[in-house]
């Protein structure tokens, strides 16, 4: 089942013209899904991450759709994309995942997006 929500559209634009900076604006405000475990930190999670398949960076995985990152024993954390680019661990990249797919942010544009937005 492909569903082309509002992020993924904006990836595909963004690569056309390869910037992706287009993405920011719908970044932002996208309502993410995150995998998260609890925190020493009373009522705190933290993001879980992995490793990125393709490069040697770590990554927290995301999705528009809950039920792409619901596992048994962790924890799911709603979170706007603006809030999750504040608590995302430095140099870390964002994996978002669909039912079809996946895009994903490196660790060097999470910062970029980090900038624009301070």
């Amino acid at each position: 089942m492909s569903i082309m929500y509002p992020i993924k559209s904006e990836f595909q634009k963004s690569r056309a013209v390869n910037k992706i900076t287009m993405v920011l604006p719908e970044f932002i405000t996208t309502l993410f899904h995150v995998i998260a475990i609890p925190s020493s930190l009373q009522g705190k999670e933290d993001f879980v991450l992995t490793k990125s398949s393709d490069t040697k960076e770590m990554c927290v995985t995301v999705s528009p759709n809950v039920n792409l990152v619901k596992f048994p024993n962790f924890n799911v954390v709603s979170i706007r994309g603006r809030e999750l680019l504040k608590l995302i661990p430095q140099n870390s990249g964002v994996l978002i995942v669909y039912e079809d797919g996946a895009d994903y942010l490196t660790a060097e544009h999470v910062n970029l997006f980090k900038q624009i937005i301070d």
